[in-house]
């Protein structure tokens, strides 16, 4: 995808793909989230990693969580609903499950 892509476009994209989109972008956040029990989500199976840090510290900041990461992710693919939502941020990792 180009680096303008609107969100719409690569979430649209990547929830045919059912994939995981890595940004930087909060406002990606509200197009990708959880949703409460019984109402629908808009990109149902679409996942993101949400990076609430400088960009600068992304790559130390994934290499400290990859094995949390993936024990997370592998766990989120034996759910029903197998989307995977993280967020990291320079002192915290969540996980939307």
């Amino acid at each position: 995808m180009l680096a303008q892509s609107p969100d719409e476009v690569l979430a649209a994209v990547g929830d045919r793909l059912e994939g995981v989109v890595v940004t930087w972008d909060t406002d990606f956040k509200a197009l990708v989230s959880k949703m409460p029990h019984g109402t629908r989500a808009r990109f149902r199976k679409l996942g993101r990693i949400l990076f609430q840090c400088k960009e600068s510290q992304g790559r130390n900041r994934l290499e400290q969580v990859i094995a949390l990461l993936d024990f997370a992710f592998e766990q989120t693919q034996a759910r029903p609903d197998t989307r995977f939502i993280m967020t990291i941020g320079a002192s915290f990792v969540r996980f939307d499950f």
